[in-house]
């Protein structure tokens, strides 16, 4: 049967080789040249990070479907009810509303494919980074692992300095 130490041993040498594989790929393709260079301020860099995910970068394909599928889908039955309070009547037939709905949502994903074109990301650009900012996160996650896993190994006294 294992100790608990000789699990921690194990543990550690997988995300050591783990670690050493993530740093041969940062070098190869460094956060820095999908995001600009690194914020020294933690908070900072995790807002940047969460940035990059998000509509303020314009880096996601579907911001703003729900609401522009809403949209069409209110202005469309508007027009063919001809009253506000009669929109129900195009609610109960599902075909036509989500029709309604998937032609405000298209509309606006081929405005943002549109939008994110004019700024040179393309397809694979765009999937090269989202895959890149992943694994500099798993990156991160792997050292701090390692650096809490060292921690537990060490006896009350080994934190203590002389």
């Amino acid at each position: 049967m294992e100790t608990p130490d000789q699990k921690l041993q194990r543990a550690e040498v997988a995300l050591q080789e783990l670690n050493e594989l993530y740093n041969f790929a940062e070098t190869l393709y460094p956060i820095e040249r999908t995001m600009g260079p690194r914020n020294l301020n933690e908070n900072l860099e995790r807002r940047r990070q969460a940035d990059f995910h998000t509509y303020r970068q314009r880096s996601n394909i579907l911001t703003g479907t729900m609401f522009w599928g809403t949209t069409f889908f209110l202005v469309m039955a508007r027009c063919s009810t001809g009253a506000w309070n009669q929109i129900h009547v195009v609610a109960q037939n599902p075909r036509t509303a989500l029709l309604y709905f998937a032609a405000g949502a298209f509309v606006n994903y081929a405005g943002n494919i549109i939008a994110l074109s004019q700024k040179g990301v393309n397809h694979s650009y765009y999937f090269q980074n989202k895959i890149v900012a992943s694994n500099h996160h798993t990156h991160a996650v792997i050292k701090t692992t390692i650096a809490q896993l060292q921690k537990r190994r060490m006896s009350i006294w080994d934190s203590v300095p002389n």
